[in-house]
């Protein structure tokens, strides 16, 4: 369980680089679990900027399905993830599919 801190605010913005996405995507989790069974929850707007060296971390963002979790989590919280990698000059190597659902830009 998350600390309570974090749902008494409507808006949210969550900064990681690397592995300190991890806090981060329990964050989420409990937030989509709390939304889908009706509990109390304040943010209503997430703004997740993750920042990595290489496009091979970017399977780490996988390990949250969204929609499984909470399948109308658009009708209740818009959910922002914005990611910069910084160490690579040419275009990501790996597949993102899966982050189009949840991801507005890259």
């Amino acid at each position: 369980m998350i600390g309570h801190f974090v749902l008494r605010y409507e808006n949210l913005i969550l900064v990681a680089g690397g592995i300190g996405l991890s806090p981060f995507l329990a964050i989420l989790s409990d937030i989509l679990h709390r939304v889908r069974e009706g509990k109390p929850c304040q943010p209503r707007n997430i703004l997740l900027v993750w920042a990595v060296k290489k496009s091979s971390e970017l399977p780490l963002l996988s390990t949250i399905d969204m929609e499984a979790i909470c399948p109308s989590f658009s009708d209740n919280v818009n959910i922002d993830i914005r990611i910069y990698i910084t160490r690579e000059s040419d275009p990501p190597v790996v597949s993102l599919h899966f982050f189009t659902q949840i991801c507005t830009c890259f």
